[in-house]
């Protein structure tokens, strides 16, 4: 089911990871990515504007506003092969190899997501296939997607983001900490254009269980938004 996280605050402490962006430039940033920066800048909450190019940045799970769109997969739903599958807004499809074409989410798996502190547990959405590729269309356009993916080896995961015209936008890589241990996936742009991710499976794969929980997305205020916001607050203090 949908719910509002209670974490306030929006301190994001990105770990070093491998973001590629959409004009097929790679770097290896601590906590901020533009597609041409030589050195790490300090992330911040306002994203990076270049030249009206959409950017891409890594977040961590402390990474949202707490007004975010949660999804803990609560009630649930039980095997289906019935694809794609509308759950909560959100539309899921797999697109992976062996096994079965199907997804459920009926099983409580808290020992895969106990080691994320604010983790919802109990249920997830299992994969069926082998080699996993799920892709999960959202709602509306957002800034800011993430979500925690486990199986029962230590594999690394990526997320893709998509905009309109399936035009890439940017990805992360991460591998899961230990052996049925889940790690946390999020990208956020400089504007709301993340129509639809991907998740895929990497290395080693395992053709083991797949499970997907804490589906978090928000619309990210626009930059026009922020300049009025920020203007009203100096007016504010002006007349005191």
């Amino acid at each position: 089911m949908f719910r509002t996280s209670t974490n306030w605050f929006h301190l994001a402490a990105v770990a070093m990871v491998s973001v590629s962006f959409s004009s097929s430039v790679w770097a290896n940033v601590s906590l901020e990515a533009a597609s041409t920066i030589a050195e790490p800048l300090p992330k911040t909450n306002l994203g990076v504007v270049l030249d009206g190019i959409t950017t891409t940045t890594p977040i961590d799970w402390n990474g949202f506003s707490g007004s975010e769109n949660w999804i803990d997969f609560e009630p649930g739903f039980g095997m289906t092969s019935d694809l794609p599958v509308l759950y909560d807004g959100v539309e899921f499809d797999s697109m992976g190899t062996g096994g079965l074409n199907a997804f459920r989410a009926d099983l409580s798996w808290d020992t895969y997501f106990d080691n994320q502190p604010g983790a919802s547990l109990g249920k997830g959405l299992n994969d069926l296939h082998l080699s996993t590729v799920v892709k999960m269309v959202l709602p509306d356009a957002v800034g800011r997607v993430g979500l925690l993916v486990a199986t029962s080896d230590v594999v690394s995961w990526s997320l893709e983001a998509y905009g309109t015209n399936d035009i890439l936008l940017g990805s992360v890589d991460a591998t899961m900490p230990a052996w049925q241990e889940s790690v946390f996936l999020g990208l956020e742009t400089n504007e709301n254009v993340i129509e639809y991710i991907v998740i895929r499976e990497l290395e080693p794969t395992v053709n083991g269980v797949t499970i997907f929980d804490d589906l978090r997305f928000e619309v990210i205020p626009e930059p026009t938004s922020l300049l009025l916001i920020g203007t009203g607050t100096l007016l504010f203090l002006r007349r005191r």
